[in-house]
């Protein structure tokens, strides 16, 4: 699933976001809030996780 958003993404010159919202809605039945939500804490576990690497 993550390669497939990957080649999307790569391919159309977006960020990895813009295929998976709507998966996360149409795919899974998630609400369009809950899919951009879920993309946001990913985002922020994603940014967390590299800030505490970078300064340790």
């Amino acid at each position: 699933m993550g390669a497939g958003f990957g080649a999307v993404s790569g391919g159309l010159d977006v960020g990895g976001g813009f295929p998976a919202v709507p998966a996360r809605a149409h795919g899974v039945g998630l609400r369009k809030r809950e899919a951009a939500g879920t993309g946001l804490l990913v985002i922020t576990g994603n940014a967390l996780r590299r800030t505490i690497a970078a300064t340790a």
